[in-house]
């Protein structure tokens, strides 16, 4: 494809043939609505009671535009779970590797995880949970779903392994670090899940005590 750079555009960018920055910009705008609406939607909703017909709704958009950007409402969907691991993914990074010890990071971890949930009751009156549970009735609509959940928390998991060996090297623990980095992702993903059922913030503020107690058992 021939491409040529606009007088208009940012130093280096380089655009298609024909294609006009400001067209760029409010075409990506219009996608960025679409997936932060079906985001908030599916998030509390979940995916099949959300339609597509009432994500555009609320988005403002057209069909002609929704499919100018994505296949169907499971390339939607992946474009959600991207789009909400990329943003947790920089704040965990953050998180972990500004930790001056690994007990530190995983304080950190669980302070984000309790705090994110109480400013999101206080915003919106109900718990949230995690995203990639609120929409796990979704993975029998097809394997690209299913697959692209299976990267996203294996990404994850190999964050919280790292943390867990750097805690068991720091503290002397007689733990597998991948057997650990389950039973604190258990805990912390079962009572976030426990919280978000019965719409209650209390089965998250126990998060740090209970996974203190699972660590102290390695002892």
């Amino acid at each position: 494809m021939a491409v040529k750079r606009m007088s208009g555009s940012k130093a280096g960018e380089v655009l298609p043939e024909g294609a006009e920055p400001g067209l760029q910009e409010r075409g990506q705008a219009r996608r960025t609505r679409i997936v932060n609406t079906a985001i908030r939607l599916m998030w509390r909703d979940g995916y099949a009671a959300v339609g597509l017909d009432r994500i555009l709704r609320e988005a403002g958009a057209t069909k002609g535009s929704f499919y100018h950007f994505f296949d169907s409402k499971s390339d939607l969907l992946i474009a959600c779970l991207d789009h909400v691991w990329r943003i947790q993914r920089q704040q965990l990074e953050a998180i972990l590797t500004s930790a001056p010890t690994g007990r530190a990071a995983l304080d950190r971890l669980v302070g984000w995880y309790c705090e994110a949930q109480e400013s999101a009751f206080i915003r919106h009156g109900y718990v949230p949970g995690l995203f990639h549970t609120s929409i796990l009735d979704a993975v029998g609509f097809g394997d690209l779903i299913q697959a692209r959940l299976r990267m996203l928390v294996d990404d994850y998991e190999q964050m919280v392994v790292a943390m867990m060996a750097r805690i068991i090297g720091e503290e002397g623990l007689s733990a597998d670090p991948a057997i650990l980095a389950d039973a604190v992702s258990g805990v912390i993903g079962g009572l976030i899940l426990k919280g978000r059922t019965r719409n209650d913030l209390a089965p998250i503020r126990r998060i740090p005590v209970v996974v203190e107690s699972l660590l102290s058992a390695y002892r």
